[in-house]
Formats: structure tokens, C-alpha cells, sequence
């Protein structure tokens, strides 16, 4: 079987630093030839795949439509593969089935929803991260549609039980991901806090200044973006990970809180979207109603974080294997053989 995994333009697979959508191609990509799949990838200048992996090199990385640019590159190669899987944010390879009804095409969204209506065709095949994502789809696009959880190489994700008294935060700094209120947390908490995540691509860079002004540097620190061992460090050593999404916010998976479980750290998050199917509520983190109830559990007793510090280490990272890139094959496997087989 020929697949190949359409990447976005904007990051190189791996990505260098930040760039979830990219991590999940790559990682997919590895495990489907590890299925012995024939895998290629299109993707920017940068990217690097293993032999297993074949690379169609579609240019120039960047925001400003590389897509449409990337789309010319590898247009001509659609015609020789079984399916096409497209992860971009435009999913040019729409245009190509229109063109070429026949082809069999899966488009998985990343985000809520990237478009204001459906793509032009009877069936999209459409495909979101989580079911909340899946049933999201259905009920805006009114179009059938169906499910796969992101991936990660948990070898890429050191276990570890001990932990140090620090809290830690993980996430794009965005206001609706909570980054303000995480600092409130923690001063509320009287305990250490540590902010990681991308500030360059972010809808106000006034709300990053914000957040770098109320961290002291002592009792919280802002790091910003990090490579990925400096974010193991701080992951695998804090007591829990803090994800304070606000309730205007719908999360579609939650690549952070499976980095944080894979580590052996629980999370204590919001339920927000699809946050109550990624972690286990008592035995890989703690899901609160709203943002003010995170505070409960952060309240000491006798030097302990009780409802923390139950959470065994070893039951994230149980929680985390669920989500691996192996897991994550399979069950595209399962999606390619329905739309193969003319059933979706």
C-alpha cells in the first residue's frame, strides 16, 4: 500500500521547536512504514525522515500561503498513491479529487474548524482528533465524519517518579490556553510556577508581554519556547502540569497533557473539549468544571498536595501508552481500510 501524508507548509517534519501538527505527521509517518506501508511525506525544506520514510520536498517553509505553492510541487505525484492524507489547513488535495473523482482521499483537521463551510465534494471524508473533534465535525459541516487520536514516541518522553515542588505550564501562549491565570494559580498557591511554549505565533503579542511582565523570574519563571529536552526537564521534574483553558475554549485533543502523562506527571486541566477522554480523571490528573476549582487542589496540607500526590506516576504513564504513535498507525489503518474499501 502507497500513502502519503500531506504535512503543512508552515514547520519542517520534525519540527525544530514548536509545531504539534508537524511532530503527529512525523511520528505517523514513522510508525505506518513501521506497519510496512510504503509512507511519503510531503513536506517543507528542513524536513528529515529514516530511510523507511520517503520525502517529497515541497519548498519553502512560512505563513503566507506556502500551501497553494507546496500543492504545485507534489500535485503531480498524487496519481501514484492508493490514499492521500492530508493534514494542512487548507487541504489542497480537494482540488485534485474534484479533478480526479476516483481518488481517495482522508483530511484530518487540527483545529476546531479551519473553514467556514465543508469541502466542495459529496464525501470529504473528514477526520478529527478526539471525539469531541468527530462529533464537532458532523454537527457544523453536517457531513459524516470520523476519529484519530494524535500520537507521540513515548521513547522521546523519559519516565520518572520523583517530582519537585513546582508547578509547570505547557502550552501556546494564547490567552484562552490560560497563561495569566496560571500565574494567579500559582501565586494564590504560593508554590513555583514555570511557563513553556511558543510566543512567535500567537494572535497578540501584547498578551505575551503581559505574561512576561507578571513573572518574577523567582517564584515564576517564563521560558517561552524551549528546545525538547529543556521541555522533558521541566516536565518530567514538576508535580503536575496546569492547564487552565477557558471556557470559551474548546481543546481538540491536547498533545501537552499526554507530554506531561508519557513523563509520569499528572495534570490537573479544565473540561474543555476533549480533555476528559486524553486524561483519567483520578488516576492520570484531575479535570475541574472551571478555573477556580484548579485552586482546590492546590491547596497544601501538612507540606502535600493530597489529590496530587495520589496520582501514581506510574498510571500517567499508562494513560500516556494509550496515545502512542503505534496506537495512532493502527488506527489509521483502520480509517484507510474504510475509505479503500468504499465505506465512508
Amino acid at each position: 500500500m502507497k500513502v502519503l501524508l500531506i504535512s503543512s507548509n508552515v514547520f519542517p517534519c520534525p519540527p525544530t521547536m514548536y509545531g504539534g501538527l508537524e511532530s503527529v505527521v512525523y511520528d505517523l509517518a514513522v510508525a505506518l512504514s513501521q506497519l510496512n506501508v510504503q509512507v511519503t511525506v510531503a513536506s517543507p525544506v528542513g524536513s528529515k525522515f529514516p530511510e523507511s520514510v520517503n520525502w517529497i520536498n515541497t519548498g519553502r517553509c512560512g505563513f503566507d500561503n506556502p500551501e497553494l505553492e507546496a500543492y504545485d510541487k507534489y500535485k503531480s505525484y498524487l496519481k501514484d498513491f492508493d490514499i492521500i492524507i492530508g493534514h494542512g489547513w487548507q487541504a489542497w488535495e480537494y482540488s485534485y479529487k474534484k479533478e480526479y473523482p476516483e481518488t481517495k482521499i482522508l483530511h484530518v483537521l487540527h483545529g476546531l474548524r479551519p473553514w467556514g463551510s465543508k469541502p466542495p465534494i459529496e464525501k470529504p471524508c473528514l477526520c478529527g482528533v478526539s471525539k469531541f473533534h468527530r462529533d464537532y465535525i458532523k454537527t457544523v459541516y453536517q457531513t459524516d465524519a470520523d476519529y484519530a487520536y494524535n500520537g507521540i514516541d513515548l521513547s522521546m518522553y523519559p519516565f520518572q517518579e520523583e517530582k519537585e515542588d513546582y508547578l509547570v505550564f505547557l502550552s501556546r501562549m494564547s490567552y484562552y490556553k490560560g497563561a495569566l491565570q496560571f500565574i494567579d494559580l500559582c501565586k494564590k498557591a504560593n508554590m513555583k510556577g514555570v511557563l513553556m511554549g511558543s510566543d512567535q505565533y500567537v494572535e497578540d503579542p501584547n498578551f505575551v508581554m503581559e505574561v512576561m511582565r507578571r513573572c518574577d523570574g523567582k517564584q515564576i519563571s517564563y521560558m517561552g519556547e524551549v528546545s525538547h529536552d529543556l521541555k522533558i526537564h521541566y516536565l518530567k521534574n514538576a508535580k503536575a502540569l496546569i492547564s487552565p483553558l477557558l471556557e470559551e475554549y474548546s481543546e481538540v485533543f491536547g498533545l501537552n497533557l499526554v507530554e506531561a502523562n508519557a513523563c509520569g506527571t499528572p495534570v490537573i486541566a479544565t473540561r474543555s473539549g476533549a480533555v476528559p477522554e486524553i486524561i483519567e480523571d483520578g488516576l492520570s490528573g484531575i479535570v475541574t468544571e472551571n478555573v477556580p476549582q484548579i485552586l482546590r487542589h492546590l491547596r497544601k496540607v501538612h507540606g502535600y498536595l493530597q489529590q496530587i500526590d495520589e496520582i501514581q506516576p506510574k498510571s500517567c504513564r499508562r494513560n500516556a501508552e494509550k496515545f502512542s504513535k503505534e496506537k495512532c498507525a493502527e488506527r489509521y489503518m483502520q480509517l484507510i481500510e474504510k475509505v479503500l474499501n468504499g465505506e465512508w
